[in-house]
């Protein structure tokens, strides 16, 4: 028979910003045998926050999420991107993050970085998901780079968390820009799509806009969801909140529908408490849940 457990490791803010946790798990039998196993895994409880900066985006949005998940997350980059940054500095910020948040400009398949060339202009450098390129209008070569190749070599070899580098998949991305989730090649951002342990694309989700949102409420659209998601609720939830908290689809002035804001992965996701696998409240502790235990088949012989 096999035991196992799943658990939050946000409970354990020491960790913020890397360490690791051993779990240990203790069993008896109706005959009074014990049995005894451990496991260390690394904890990184990153978050990339990245702001493009322009001035009817005020104030940054990236601000207040920085003040609702630290602690227990620490930012992977010192006081999140801004100004002048480059796609290469945001996808150096997802090697050990589990949360992305992108705030700016974006459309089908891409959304502008902060990178600043030509005199200071901004230029039209993207972050595209289709092609596994980066920056086709940059002059600059060095800053070509794909998003799932440079995830690849962020998780490295062996499913997460017993990989060779150590680093997370990304659990929860949320890109606040316009037309972002139109299409969905935006799920390169959680390879390799699962863990060692559960099913496919289990506790990831990419959330985002597939309209024109208005950039006024940025601000309160970030803070209301970020709100939600660190008091424990669900993806799922936390979007039926922002759903009926008023904010608007700019194409057609209408408030947002939830066609408007789809969720590529899983709904069910959860930036803090244990993963459930479903909306219902994970009890008391919320940051542990034991597994159904597991008992072997049959070997031939």
């Amino acid at each position: 028979m096999g035991i196992g457990a799943t658990f939050d490791s946000t409970h354990f803010p020491e960790q913020m910003g890397g360490g690791s946790v051993t779990v240990e798990l203790d069993a008896q039998d109706s005959l009074g045998f014990q049995w005894t196993a451990s496991a260390s895994a690394p904890v990184k409880n990153y978050a990339l926050l990245a702001q493009f900066e322009d001035p009817r985006i005020d104030p940054w949005p990236a601000w207040v999420v920085e003040t609702q998940t630290v602690p227990p997350y620490a930012t992977a980059v010192p006081g999140w991107l801004s100004g002048s940054w480059s796609p290469l500095d945001f996808l150096g910020g997802m090697s050990g993050s589990d949360i992305v948040f992108y705030s700016g400009h974006g459309a089908p398949d891409n959304f502008l970085c902060g990178l600043r060339l030509f005199g200071g202009a901004y230029t039209t450098d993207v972050i595209p998901t289709g092609p596994d390129v980066l920056c086709p209008q940059s002059p600059n070569p060095l800053m070509d780079a794909g998003l799932e190749s440079r995830r690849i070599d962020q998780i490295g070899s062996g499913a997460p968390p017993f990989n060779s580098t150590g680093n997370p998949p990304v659990n929860f991305v949320f890109l606040q820009a316009c037309d972002c989730l139109q299409s969905a090649p935006w799920m390169k951002f959680l390879y390799p799509y699962a863990f060692q342990y559960g099913s496919y694309l289990e506790d990831q989700a990419v959330l985002g806009f597939a309209c024109a949102v208005r950039l006024g409420e940025y601000w309160n659209e970030a803070g209301t969801l970020f709100s939600d998601l660190m008091s424990g609720m669900t993806v799922d939830n936390a979007r039926t909140d922002l759903l009926s908290s008023g904010f608007h689809n700019a194409d057609n002035d209408a408030l947002l529908e939830l066609r408007d804001v789809p969720v590529i992965g899983d709904t069910h996701t959860r930036t803090r408490t244990v993963y459930t696998g479903d909306n219902s409240s994970p009890g008391t502790p919320d940051w542990f849940l034991p597994l159904p235990p597991t008992v072997p088949g049959p070997t031939g012989g």
